[in-house]
């Protein structure tokens, strides 16, 4: 199962950042609620969340685990979601030094 955004009640609040985001692209998994796992891609992260790519329905405020690479499921809440892509926010921060080695590891072509 691929999880999907809903376009049809897609909205993307305005950005507020309250730790510096770091570029990635990473595999990863996301599991709601009662649901099965899904594939994600991570985009990019910070201490307190990260932004992903996916298919299919979400709803903000659901609950939910993502599985980073390395990492083991993290509670996190959907907050935001476009037309492919949602923002997670994570129940515990990571720490700072976790988040940059996940985007050294991940790095993208900027």
């Amino acid at each position: 199962m691929t999880a999907t955004i809903d376009r049809a009640t897609a909205a993307r609040p305005f950005e507020r950042r309250s730790q510096p985001r770091h570029k990635l692209l990473a595999s990863a998994t996301y599991r709601e609620r009662g649901r099965s796992r899904s594939s994600i891609d991570v985009t990019d992260i910070s201490t307190r969340g990260c932004r992903i790519r996916a298919q299919g329905a979400v709803v903000c405020g659901d609950h939910g685990w993502v599985t980073l690479p390395t990492l083991g499921p993290w509670s996190c809440s959907l907050v935001w979601h476009g037309e492919q892509e949602a923002g997670l926010m994570f129940e515990r921060p990571l720490h700072s030094a976790v988040a940059e080695m996940m985007s050294e590891r991940h790095e993208t072509a900027a």
